[in-house]
């Protein structure tokens, strides 16, 4: 095992004294053995979500990382390969067994063995490299192992604090209400604001995130009155792939705590089943029965009823570049669609997303 400070190599018999680095003496966080994971894979989640130290994470897009590590590599290839051997040997068995020990039927038989076993192979490994891989590791286990992480290596240095239930003063209050925006992120969960805010992404776009159930608790009420407000208000609705995330966005056009059915454009951006389906990252199970409705097709439905994605499954830098291009396209797809600058077409709400999203360590990651 490979120390992640000093980079020397080591057996089990070689770290004595609890797990110390003969190289460097700085104890390994973890044992292979025991967490099914190395402090050189854990380095690696970090470095990942934290694009080698240079954006700002939340401990959900960490877990997503690490779980991506702990999942089972695909088996398509065993398969295809097991498929192959056993056709041959089937066929070889056949020609020995009809063929009476001339040969013939051997060396013709065993080929077609062979042949079918391929076919046989590519389709079993086919069909298990399309089972998309279950999120297995359970929060508590992977506290278990970020504990053990932080005891022996701190803190990590991009991890972003969550903002909490801090009060605003009524200073600070005044001050915010003096600023202008005329787009808002709402999000389904505080991590994905506290990754927005922490990577200041309100400031380089000028615009305020907050969450539908009214998080940060110091900025809500405020920004919401301010954005009711606004008739120039543009809304962009950020949301795991979740039977409540994905009615979101029809929520905040008709609920009256929001807009009430007023004419105002709400830009689904992300998750969509849609988006969440092609992706290879770990997927909550479930076995919940969800029902077409509003914000929900009978398609995503039928998604939703067996899967689950979260935003924070996908990496923290291509989440910003995504969702700040979705700002910047989504108003022209829309005009383009012919909706009126107030969101109005024909009364209803234009509500648009995306296509694909992508959760991988290398890059390529899109959801705009």
């Amino acid at each position: 095992m490979k120390c992640v400070h000093c980079g020397k190599d080591s057996t089990r018999r070689e770290r004595v004294n609890d797990g110390e680095c003969p190289g460097c003496k700085r104890r390994f966080a973890l044992d292979p053995g025991v967490d099914k994971l190395s402090d050189k894979a854990f380095q690696s989640a970090l470095d990942s979500v934290s694009s080698e130290g240079t954006v700002g994470f939340v401990l959900a897009n960490l877990h997503h990382a690490v779980a991506r590590r702990l999942s089972r590599p695909s088996r398509s290839g065993a398969y295809g390969g097991l498929g192959f051997l056993f056709g041959g040997l089937g066929g070889l068995f056949l020609g020995l067994s009809l063929d009476g020990g001339h040969g013939d039927l051997v060396s013709t038989l065993a080929p077609v063995g062979l042949v079918v076993g391929l076919i046989i192979g590519l389709t079993v490994g086919s069909i298990a490299t399309k089972r998309l891989p279950a999120l297995t590791l359970s929060r508590t286990d992977f506290d278990d192992l970020y504990a053990k992480w932080v005891k022996e290596n701190g803190k990590p240095k991009r991890l972003i604090r969550p903002m909490g239930n801090v009060s605003l003063s009524p200073e600070l209050t005044e001050e915010l209400e003096s600023y202008s925006f005329d787009r808002v992120v709402i999000c389904d969960r505080h991590d994905t604001v506290d990754l927005l805010v922490g990577n200041d992404f309100h400031f380089e776009n000028n615009c305020a995130v907050i969450s539908a159930d009214g998080y940060p608790r110091h900025a809500f009420p405020t920004i919401r009155r301010m954005m009711k407000q606004n008739p120039r208000i543009e809304i962009y609705v950020l949301h795991d792939a979740t039977p409540d995330g994905c009615r979101l966005a029809t929520l905040i056009r008709n609920d009256r705590a929001w807009f009430g059915g007023q004419p105002v454009r709400v830009y689904d951006v992300a998750l969509r089943p849609s988006q969440a389906r092609s992706q290879t990252t770990v997927l909550w199970g479930e076995t919940q029965t969800v029902f077409a409705g509003p914000g929900i097709t009978a398609d995503e439905a039928a998604w939703l009823s067996k899967y689950r994605m979260e935003v924070a499954a996908i990496r923290p830098e291509q989440l910003i570049k995504r969702l700040f291009r979705a700002m910047q396209t989504m108003p022209h797809l829309a005009d383009t669609a012919g909706f009126s600058a107030s969101g109005d077409a024909g009364g209803d709400t234009v509500i648009l997303w995306t296509t694909d999203a992508s959760t991988s360590d290398g890059g390529g990651d899109s959801f705009g």
